[in-house]
């Protein structure tokens, strides 16, 4: 598995976000997506993918989007990512149980 950063120029909200997001996700071995919306400036997208994804197929997607990918303040280099990278996020429950331990003490 692989994940790469670019960065989006012109994204303003919500909509515009999901109109990248749903032309990359269609692009083939996509796994995930992020994008964190940095107003007046690049907002990063992080694309993770089953095999290192050449950086004209992310442009050509968000380009058919209405957007522009920039070399400006993220980085396309690709990493693998190990197993043990992946973390257990607690549910609900489990915060819950947490927070009444600490209250209850």
């Amino acid at each position: 598995m692989t994940t790469a950063t670019y960065a989006v120029e012109g994204l303003t909200c919500g909509s515009c976000i999901a109109e990248v997001m749903e032309r990359v996700r269609l692009l083939p071995g996509v796994i995930g997506l992020s994008v964190d919306l940095v107003t007046g400036g690049p907002s990063p997208l992080i694309v993770t993918s089953g095999y290192a994804m050449a950086a004209d197929e992310v442009r050509q997607a968000v380009e058919h989007a209405g957007f522009d990918l920039t070399d400006e303040g993220c980085s396309s280099a690709s990493k693998v990512l190990q197993p043990e990278t992946t973390r257990h996020v607690p549910n609900t429950r489990d915060r819950m149980k947490s927070f009444a331990g600490s209250v209850g003490s």
